[in-house]
């Protein structure tokens, strides 16, 4: 199966913790999961990663370095060129096999740190029988808006007021949208597929609830200002007719041009897609859901309380600190992580992914043991 397939976009199979085109570094922290780097791998301090690791690079003089780390896995690689694996500390461990490029000489591409060292690797040190092809990350094209017949004037709730928006009638476009002071602002779309445009969401401090049925869902475009701040909530509502705090059931397409920020205690439950914009999750903010993006940064810092299912950022370098955390997939164009980094893979997302429009085809996904 190339992917799962959704709108016309192929997703990408890669059943990867973290798939990085160019260069990965994992400083501190742990990877519950497999590993791929186009580029440099490095794990530059003691972190732990409890998977295998490929690196398809071949041109770089030093393609996996490795100081006080352990790699509970095997590591696969395209290199053939002396000392191209590097051991930079007496402690740098791998304890499956490790696998170089066809005809080069294990010990010359990936010498002990020391003649008296007994030895990095636990396993065996053997070459693969072809050369491992690169993976290339298909971008998918962010979401065309659709007509918005209706129009409807600002809304702005605070004090004890809250709200109600009815989409059953159809599309629209709202200017602006301001939730303060604890009051929330309900959007009923029923079964149906809406799409409500605005210039300006501001979720200072508040709840936007969506009411679905069965397979209904509401896609908002905001063309400006995106904010959710203090101790809010989107799609956090009890919605026993349709997918109770799904992402399936809220997408949110940003084409602003502010960092899009989750930084308190909010609680989202939302698929995501950045048209350009820098990504921040940090704080405690509790964030359920995919988040894909085009544009060129993503941090995740803090303690953010990170579910997304797959952060999708084909062309960002994605850094985390801090005790930051991932359950699902990364999938990006650069990766780092120091501190106490916490990235656990699963494939829960694969149920929770939008439907998304692209020309561009899918990637297979590959055995390992083709290789060998």
């Amino acid at each position: 199966m190339p992917g799962v397939v959704g709108g016309g976009f192929p997703w990408p199979d890669y059943t990867n913790a973290i798939h990085s085109r160019e260069d990965l570094s994992f400083a501190n922290g742990t990877v519950h999961g497999n590993l791929y780097a186009g580029g440099r791998f490095s794990i530059p301090a003691n972190a732990t990663i409890n998977g295998d690791v490929v690196a398809v690079n071949q041109d770089l003089d030093e393609v996996v370095q490795i100081n006080s780390g352990t790699l509970n896995g095997s590591l696969y690689t395209n290199t053939t060129k002396p000392n191209s694996i590097s051991f930079t500390n007496w402690g740098g461990t791998i304890t499956g096999n490790l696998y170089v490029g066809p005809g080069a000489d294990p010990e010359e591409v990936a010498p002990n740190i020391s003649p008296w060292h007994p030895g990095h690797v636990n396993g065996q040190k053997r070459n693969l029988s072809s050369i491992m092809p690169p993976q290339e990350i298909p971008e998918p094209d962010f979401p065309t808006l659709g007509p918005t017949p209706l129009n409807y004037p600002s809304i702005q709730l605070q004090g004890n007021t809250n709200g109600e928006l009815n989409l059953m009638a159809g599309s629209a476009f709202i200017p602006d949208i301001t939730i303060r002071s604890n009051t929330t602002l309900t959007i009923n779309v029923g079964n149906n597929v809406r799409t409500l445009r605005v210039n300006n969401l501001d979720v200072q401090q508040g709840h936007l609830n969506i009411v679905t049925q069965g397979d209904g869902r509401l896609e908002i475009f905001v063309e400006n200002k995106f904010n959710i701040g203090g101790s809010s909530s989107m799609n956090n509502n009890d919605n026993p007719t349709g997918l109770e705090r799904s992402p399936k059931n809220l997408l949110i397409a940003y084409s602003g041009s502010e960092k899009l920020r989750f930084g308190g205690a909010q609680s989202v439950n939302a698929n995501f897609f950045v048209e350009s914009a820098d990504v921040e999750l940090t704080g405690g903010s509790n964030f359920n859901g995919n988040v894909i993006t085009l544009g060129d940064n993503v941090t995740i810092s803090g303690n953010a309380q990170n579910s997304a299912r797959m952060l999708y950022a084909p062309n960002a370098h994605v850094h985390m600190t801090g005790s930051g955390r991932v359950l699902g997939s990364i999938i990006t164009n650069s990766f780092s992580a120091e501190g106490n980094a916490l990235v656990r893979y699963s494939e829960d997302y694969k149920d929770t992914l939008p439907d998304l429009e692209s020309e561009s085809a899918g990637s297979q996904a590959y055995s390992i043991a083709y290789w060998i």
